[in-house]
């Protein structure tokens, strides 16, 4: 896949928590949209912005469904997991 710059916090919350890290796992079905419910997990510093990070983030991905991808190749994209950081 291919490299997307996505703001999910703002220049003051990354400012100060430039540790944030966010993980969304999920499995995509042949038509590109989430199967089930995406696993969410983050770490930083100050738990608030984690928190807020998490949740900006997966609203991002749930908004971009269907996500149009190849379906000859389903089986190297079935599994996605997107990393969010603030770099």
């Amino acid at each position: 896949m291919e490299r997307t710059k996505v703001r999910i916090l703002t220049d003051e919350e990354v400012k100060d928590n430039r540790d944030v890290i966010v993980i969304i796992r999920f499995k995509l079905t042949r038509e590109g949209t989430i199967e089930g419910s995406p696993v969410v997990s983050g770490q930083g510093s100050n738990s608030e912005v984690v928190a807020k990070a998490k949740e900006r983030a997966l609203q991002a991905v749930l908004r971009s469904q269907p996500f149009k991808l190849d379906p000859e190749k389903y089986d190297l994209w079935s599994n996605v997991e997107l990393t969010f950081h603030p770099e």
